[in-house]
C-alpha cells in the first residue's frame, strides 16, 4: 500500500531530550530520598527539581522540535 510517516517523525531527537530531562529530575528526586527516606519530600524535590530544569531544557525542546509549516523558527 502507501507509506505512512511515523508518528513520531521527526521528533526522535525531542524525545530522547525529554528523557534526559526526566531522567535527571528524577535522578536529583532518587538522592533526595536516599538522603532523607521520606517520598513526600522525595516528590517535591522531583517536581521542584523539574521546573528548575525547565529553564535550560525548555530552549532546548524548542530548537530540536521541527518546524511546522508556515511557522518561524526563533
Amino acid at each position: 500500500m502507501y507509506e505512512t510517516r511515523a508518528p513520531t517523525h521527526g521528533f526522535f531527537a525531542v524525545t530522547v531530550a525529554f528523557w534526559v530531562y526526566v531522567g535527571l529530575a528524577g535522578a536529583i528526586a532518587l538522592a533526595a530520598w536516599t538522603l532523607w527516606r521520606d517520598v513526600t519530600l522525595a516528590l517535591a524535590v522531583f517536581a521542584l527539581a523539574a521546573l528548575v530544569l525547565l529553564k535550560p531544557f525548555y530552549p532546548l525542546f524548542r530548537r530540536l522540535s521541527p518546524e511546522r509549516s508556515g511557522e518561524e523558527k526563533r
